[in-house]
């Protein structure tokens, strides 16, 4: 074996290894396991500041019950206390006027985990505290949360559940 071949097959190796880190549920949507660290976390690019501040963008592009909004990360893994969460909300062409619903644009549906909500006075961002209660040495934590989104009238435009993990 030449080289060049072996650097080309030691790099696929790697690449999956890289990949067992990870595991689909059902629905496509991929899970971080507990054998990723926080330090992987923070390499995906969707937190900051070591952990503590995290964003997940959805796009909305048409308001229709039968067009979902693409959430980017479908998952949010978290790996710090008191980690500030914020979507970013924005529509292309039809959808442009979509907002959060001011009272629960995003719903973690009472549980004590996540604190603090807010809307922006556009409806553009929504921003939840999570308190990360489960310690870094128990197994990861999924929760569920709604999204509501409204066309800019106020009547309804989508609803969706993505989750976001306590690694």
């Amino acid at each position: 074996m030449k080289g060049v071949d072996k650097a080309v097959y030691g790099i696929f190796f790697l690449a999956l290894i890289g990949c067992a880190y990870k595991a689909a549920d059902h629905s496509g949507r991929i899970f971080v396991t507990s054998k990723q660290s926080c330090a992987d976390l923070l390499d995906s690019g969707f937190c900051s500041s070591g952990g503590t501040k995290c964003e997940v963008w959805v796009e909305v592009s048409r308001c229709d019950q039968n067009v979902e909004p693409k959430v980017i990360p479908a998952v949010l893994s978290v790996c710090k206390m008191n980690t500030q969460i914020t979507w970013h909300l924005y529509g292309t062409d039809a959808a442009s006027g979509a907002k959060f619903a001011a009272a629960n644009g995003v719903d973690f549906k009472g549980s004590p985990e996540f604190a603090a909500s807010s809307v922006s006075r556009s409806g553009k961002t929504y921003e939840w505290t999570d308190r990360y209660t489960k310690g870094e040495a128990a197994s990861a934590v999924p929760y569920h949360y709604g999204l509501h989104i409204q066309k800019a009238d106020g009547t309804a435009c989508y609803y969706k559940d993505p989750v976001v993990v306590n690694e």
